[in-house]
């Protein structure tokens, strides 16, 4: 749907029923945008970005993909039914703060030995697995907001690794 230039901000968008949604590039911001029913990832992140204070309803995939995404802030937001919320796949230094997940099998996710997460206060109501380390990615846990009917807060998978900080 959107692809942002370097620099580029998207905010107050509403994005339904989409096929694929955001790619970024670098020093990207994406403010109080809502996405429902997308079929693949929601928004692909690159180097730099922010993501804050949106939400994410019904999406098929991922909602948020980091493919060697470097840097990235994601804060203050809202993510409902879905399978894989966020997806660190070689993403390095992403800051993950403050957003609240429902109805959510895997909230965040670090895969890969080159990921590096960093967790902090997010609140998840109903789901599988909180926080998943896979494939030797590191995920670190500076603390949760409330976790509830979720049936695992941490979950290490093949040399996955979650440091609490």
């Amino acid at each position: 749907m959107f692809y942002l230039k370097e620099g580029a901000t998207l905010k107050n968008v509403q994005i339904e029923c989409a096929l694929d949604g955001i790619h970024t590039s670098k020093n990207n911001t994406i403010d109080n945008v809502i996405m429902r029913d997308v079929e693949e990832d929601a928004v692909t992140l690159n180097e730099n970005v922010t993501i804050k204070n949106s939400q994410f309803w019904f999406c098929n995939d991922k909602c948020l993909q980091m493919n060697r995404a470097q840097k990235g802030k994601i804060e203050n937001n809202k993510f409902y039914y879905t399978s894989s919320a966020i997806l660190a796949n070689y993403g390095r230094n992403i800051e993950v703060r403050n957003n609240f997940f429902y109805n959510t099998k895997r909230a965040i996710r670090s895969t890969t030995q080159d990921s590096l997460v960093i967790a902090e206060n997010n609140s998840h109501d109903g789901g599988d697995c909180h926080l998943l380390a896979q494939k030797k990615g590191i995920l670190e846990d500076w603390g949760p907001g409330t976790i509830k009917n979720v049936k695992k807060t941490n979950c290490e998978e093949d040399d996955g690794k979650i440091v609490k900080k």
